[in-house]
């Protein structure tokens, strides 16, 4: 909040969180949408979004991230855990220099000043080659054979 806060673009931009509503939100640029639970309602909602900010300072691999990317949506994220495995600076996403709501706003600030250069079928269809259920299937299937042979 600090971050879209700073941004002072309230007019021009609407965020939309998702998650347990805040009481304390005072509206303003901003929609609160709750909680959604069902998968077909969260994909209309990334894929409605023109970026997806994962503000965590602590994550290993996000499903939201690799949520986002299926749909197409670009992400903006810290440097922290596995995000940096996940978005592709300037490809798929950006990544901020440092974790702090500064360095968040800048990178929205940044993805605002060119957010067609960020190409969503490109975006998704490298997301499936690389998170697609049967990819993961392969992979989680060749280890345990892998780790099977050597017992």
């Amino acid at each position: 909040m600090q971050a879209f806060e700073n941004l002072n673009l309230r007019e021009k931009l609407t965020l939309c969180a998702i998650g347990a509503k805040n009481a304390d939100s005072n509206g303003g640029g901003i929609v609160e949408l709750g909680s959604i639970t069902d998968e077909r309602l969260m994909s209309v909602a990334y894929s409605a979004a023109d970026v997806f900010v994962i503000p965590s300072i602590e994550d290993n691999l996000p499903n939201t991230i690799i949520e986002s990317l299926l749909c197409g949506t670009p992400v903006i994220g810290f440097p922290t855990g596995g995000v940096p495995e996940m978005i592709e600076h300037g490809k798929n996403g950006l990544l901020c220099e440092q974790i702090s709501p500064d360095a968040l706003g800048e990178g929205i600030k940044n993805f605002l000043e060119a957010p067609s250069k960020f190409e969503r079928d490109i975006i998704r269809k490298d997301a499936l080659r690389k998170y697609d259920s049967t990819i993961q299937l392969d992979t989680y299937r060749r280890i345990y054979e892998e780790l099977s042979e050597t017992m």
